[in-house]
């Protein structure tokens, strides 16, 4: 229908859609480390996803997208940048 194709340009669409890559790019930059520098997920999401871009998911960032999904939270420096993601305790 017209409306679920509507829908499924929405950034809420694809952060669902694209949730096992997320996981998985962060379980894979982790390496068994708690804190992930985005720049390493980054890296893992463009590797999976070749056509990967930040705005389709309604994002600035690849922080703010991360910071979006439940599971997970910035980790600032002490000049408040996010530089990491961790799993929520």
């Amino acid at each position: 229908s017209a409306a679920s194709d509507v829908y499924k340009r929405q950034p809420g669409y694809f952060l669902q859609r694209d949730m096992e890559y997320f996981d998985r790019a962060f379980e894979e930059a982790a390496d068994g480390k708690t804190e992930v520098p985005l720049s390493l997920i980054g890296t893992a999401l463009k590797r999976m996803m070749p056509k990967f871009k930040i705005k389709r998911y309604g994002c600035k960032t690849l922080g703010k997208l991360y910071e979006k999904l439940d599971r997970y939270e910035l980790v600032r420096t002490e000049k408040g940048v996010a530089g990491a993601v961790r799993l929520k305790r």
